[in-house]
């Protein structure tokens, strides 16, 4: 950590330890996505200014609780387990490849986004996974799924037209 140029000789080992702190935690709220971080049990630590906006909680209220208050319901149990076979091998990925992916917000509406994951390894308190989240619009994601629907069916006329030829040429 003393390789920041920032922080020079002229402060002390305790006043670069809370400059340090002052400029991870001000990153971590100017991001202009949703940010939190998630403890090895899945409790919340760190949310900040955008996840307040998206999720409709203001922080005092999700630090301290699990991650899948902000799940939908139905999915709550398969996300505690899913969650403990990642932090068994936690990994940089993306959540929910080539499925929908909704939060959930206070209001109870369901919100359409994409998840990042990155474990982190922090002394004194374990594993966390740090997580970035992006809203999608859902006209979007429809968009993708038209998009490989169609390159499906490219794909299977033209593997139909070849085996119809050489079908034909025996």
């Amino acid at each position: 950590m003393e390789d920041l140029r920032i922080i020079n000789d002229n402060y002390s080992p305790s006043e670069r330890s809370e400059i340090l702190e002052d400029i991870y935690l001000k990153t971590l709220e100017s991001l202009p996505d949703p940010v939190l971080i998630v403890n090895e049990n899945g409790r919340i630590v760190v949310f900040n200014k955008e996840a307040e906006l998206l999720f409709g909680y203001h922080r005092s209220e999700v630090i301290g609780e699990p991650v899948e208050i902000l799940i939908p319901e139905a999915i709550r149990l398969a996300h505690i387990v899913e969650r403990s076979k990642y932090m068994e091998q936690p990994r940089v990925r993306e959540m929910g490849i080539g499925r929908l992916l909704n939060g959930l917000h206070r209001s109870g509406r369901l919100i359409p986004v994409e998840i990042r994951l990155s474990p982190m390894v922090i002394a004194k308190a374990g594993t966390h996974i740090l997580a970035v989240i992006k809203m999608i619009q859902p006209n979007i994601k429809i968009h993708k799924i038209k998009q490989i629907s169609k390159d499906i069916i490219e794909i299977t006329n033209e593997i139909k037209e070849e085996t119809e030829l050489r079908i034909a040429d025996d």
